[in-house]
Formats: structure tokens, sequence, C-alpha cells
């Protein structure tokens, strides 16, 4: 039997691309397969039918939460523009950040 950070190492990567960004790429073999996805909705979601509208339910919580977060700790949420450089938008939003840590904003591209 493998420990939790065995399984993890083989399933999870994390890749720093700057100091200001974090990306985390998660990659589940098995939810790759039809049979992996049924058995993720049933046996670990709990629903009774493996509908893909539950995938969409799963989509629209985490966008309700992410706004929630931004709302709580006020963090303004920014829509990238087309041909606008993501980068030069970050350098302008952390030049009127005051605090020592924190989230500086959240893009959505």
């Amino acid at each position: 039997m493998c420990t939790i950070n065995e399984l993890l190492r083989q399933h999870v990567t994390l890749e720093v691309q700057s100091l200001d960004r974090i990306y985390l790429n998660g990659y589940v073999p098995s939810l790759q397969m039809s049979w992996g996805l049924v058995i993720f909705l049933t046996q670990h979601r709990g629903h009774t039918i493996p509908s893909p509208a539950l995938l969409q339910q799963m989509g629209e919580s985490f966008v309700r939460s992410v706004r929630s977060f931004a709302e709580e700790h006020s963090v303004p949420i920014l829509y990238f523009q087309p041909g606008v450089r993501k980068d030069d938008v970050a350098a302008e939003q952390r030049q009127s950040f005051t605090t020592a840590e924190g989230v500086v904003f959240i893009g959505i591209a």
C-alpha cells in the first residue's frame, strides 16, 4: 500500500511559472475514462445518476465560491481583454497593492 504522498507524486504536478502566479494542474487518468467518471460521480460525490449536468453544477459552484471569496476579502475580479498582456495588468495591480501578502486580484480570461 502506498502513502498519500506517493500517490499524489504520481498524479499531481505543481508548476511555478513565476513568482506572482502559481498554476496547479491535476491529472487523474481514471477520470479520462467513462467508467472512472461514473465512479467519481456516484461513489465519491454520492449522486444516484452520473449525469453530465453534475459537472456543470460543480463548475458553477466553484465560480460562486471564487466570487464569494473575492467579495468577502475585497479582491477585485478583472476580465482580461483580448490583446492586452496579462503580465502588464498584473504589474499595474501589484503597484497599488499595499499589504504584505494576500490575493492581489482574480483574473478571468
